[in-house]
C-alpha cells in the first residue's frame, strides 16, 4: 500500500521510545513505559498528517547508533521506507553521561551520513 503522505524516521533513545517518566522516587524500576504508538514522535506524526518510522532504543548513546553495521538499522526494511526526511533525537544520554562534545560530534557526523545513505542525501535532516 502506498500513501501520499509525508514519511519521516525518528532516530533517538527511550525518551522516544515511550518511557513516560516515572511513578516514584525510585528509578528506573517504576519507569512507566507506553507502547511506541503513543510516544510523543508518533502524537506528532500523526497529529501533523506524517507517517513515521519511529526506531528509538532504550539505553542507546549516539555512539551506539554511529554502528552503522549493528541491527537496531535492520529491526526494519529501511531502504524501503521512502522517507521524506528524519529527526535525530539522540544525545540526551551523551550528555548525561559525559561524553565530550568530541566524541558525540563525531558520532553524529557518522550518523547522518549513515541515514544520508539510507533516505537520499537530498532529504533534510
Amino acid at each position: 500500500m502506498t500513501s501520499r503522505k509525508k514519511a519521516f524516521l525518528w532516530l533517538d533513545d527511550s525518551i522516544s521510545e515511550g518511557a513516560t517518566g516515572v511513578v516514584s522516587t525510585s528509578y528506573p524500576t517504576t519507569c512507566r513505559p507506553c507502547s511506541i504508538q503513543d510516544s510523543y514522535p508518533a502524537l506528532w506524526a500523526r497529529a501533523s498528517g506524517f507517517l513515521l518510522q519511529n526506531i528509538a532504543q532504550s539505553n542507546l548513546y549516539a555512539r551506539d547508533w554511529a554502528v552503522t553495521s549493528a541491527d537496531r538499522w535492520n529491526r526494519t526494511d529501511l531502504a524501503a521506507g521512502k522517507f521524506d526526511g528524519a529527526f535525530i533525537a539522540a544525545g540526551s544520554n551523551d550528555y548525561a553521561n559525559n561524553r565530550s562534545l568530541a566524541q558525540y560530534q563525531a558520532d553524529m557526523a557518522t550518523i547522518i551520513s549513515k541515514i544520508k545513505d539510507t533516505i537520499g542525501a537530498d532529504k533534510p535532516i
